[in-house]
């Protein structure tokens, strides 16, 4: 009977460390996913000086701007 309760104990101290070492382990980008993304653009607030995707910054002229009030405060 002791010999059970032994392999019993380590099974379960086995799948404990296994399923802890799955909870505590971080979420990890793979390499595929990040080389399928090309990089993009990025480009300046003239108001405030902070870096925009280009595809998300609005133009005026040719400058552009993180935000519409900035836009409209550029002279």
């Amino acid at each position: 009977m002791g010999i059970v309760r032994l392999l019993i104990i380590g099974v379960v101290v086995w799948l404990a460390f296994k399923l802890l070492k799955r909870l505590t382990k971080s979420p990890s980008i793979s390499k595929n996913s990040m080389q399928n993304s090309p990089p993009k653009k990025m480009v300046q607030c003239q108001q405030c000086g902070l870096h925009v995707p280009i595809d998300e910054a609005l133009s005026k002229e040719s400058d552009y701007f993180c935000c519409s009030e900035h836009r409209d405060e550029a002279s």
